[in-house]
């Protein structure tokens, strides 16, 4: 139960950093479209990785383009609905969560999660005895 909690503020303490840049950087009038699509774009990695090689290894069936951009869609609807209709990013936005209270440390580890997950998913890919186990 910790370890959720742990990774639901981490993931507000990302989205409040995205909703900053996008805001600041972009002058959008809505950036928390921005911000939902950026936060797909960082959790559609790890859904390639993980299930393109199950299904090729198992079924000798490599998945077409068009099905990954509905797993892309899926997230999206999904994290639309929660962020923006539900009004979590607002709540995000008035709660202004930093990881170890730091804005600068905050905003480092929210980009630097994508190199580090590049690098993750590189080395499951180059090495799949993670496959062994699933």
């Amino acid at each position: 139960m910790k370890a959720i909690r742990l990774i639901k503020f981490f993931f507000d303490a990302m989205y409040y950093q995205f909703f900053i840049f996008n805001r600041d950087k972009f002058r959008l009038e809505n950036p928390h479209e921005r911000t939902v699509m950026l936060f797909c774009g960082l959790l559609f990695l790890p859904a390639i990785v993980f299930i393109y090689p199950l299904v090729k290894e198992n079924f000798d069936y490599d998945l077409p383009f068009i099905f990954f951009i509905l797993i892309y869609y899926i997230m999206y609807r999904f994290m639309s609905k929660y962020y923006i209709k539900k009004k979590k990013g607002i709540e995000i936005m008035r709660e202004k969560p930093l990881l170890f209270g730091s804005q600068r440390f905050s905003c480092i580890m929210s980009w630097v999660i994508y190199p580090l997950w590049g690098i993750l998913l590189y080395y499951m890919i180059k090495y799949k005895y993670w496959l062994n186990f699933i």
